[in-house]
């Protein structure tokens, strides 16, 4: 009983590095993002100023700036699984 009890608690401990861990890094991804959003905004005012003169250049980076990439909580897509021809007799080959 007593080995049980220490092994549980062995992965009580694991989990709760574990989960440090991970809040650790999401504090830093958070910062990350932070400053890539920072200098986001500075290369977009120099952009603004740089292709003022430019109408198609201006519209072009107008719009490559508000390109959204895919969400990182958005399902995988479901493999494509193709449905076997059924011959006009109704049996399936093999």
């Amino acid at each position: 009983m007593t080995e049980t009890v220490d092994r549980f608690q062995e992965e009580a401990g694991r989990a709760v590095d574990a989960l440090n861990a991970k809040n650790e890094a999401r504090g830093r991804l958070k910062a990350v993002m932070t400053e890539l959003s920072g200098l986001t905004r500075l290369l977009d005012a120099i952009n603004q100023v740089r292709f003022a003169g430019d109408a198609g250049l201006l519209t072009a980076w107008n719009r490559a700036r508000n390109v959204v990439g895919p969400s990182g909580s958005a399902a995988p897509a479901a493999p494509v699984v193709e449905k076997p021809e059924v011959p006009p007799g109704g049996e399936v080959a093999a």
